[in-house]
């Protein structure tokens, strides 16, 4: 999901936001076939997705709060 984050909010590939966070590059492949098998099951990847742009929506609410503008929870 930390992958997935830094890709949205930075426009990077895979790699590069893998990369940015430390996580080694075998880990990334094997976290990637895991991920993308539980997301085709039934009702995972809506889930997977809402999931997604909450801790987004969260995390840009704290970024604003903390430099004083609307939207801090």
């Amino acid at each position: 999901m930390a992958i997935t984050l830094v890709q949205m909010a930075t426009g990077r590939s895979r790699r590069s936001a893998a990369l940015y966070l430390g996580i080694p590059l075998g880990s990334l492949h094997s976290a990637t076939i895991s991920i993308r098998t539980w997301r085709k099951e039934p009702g995972n990847d809506t889930a997977y997705r809402r999931a997604l742009h909450r801790v987004a929506e969260i995390a840009i609410a704290q970024g604003q709060a903390e430099r004083g503008g609307a939207g801090g929870e």
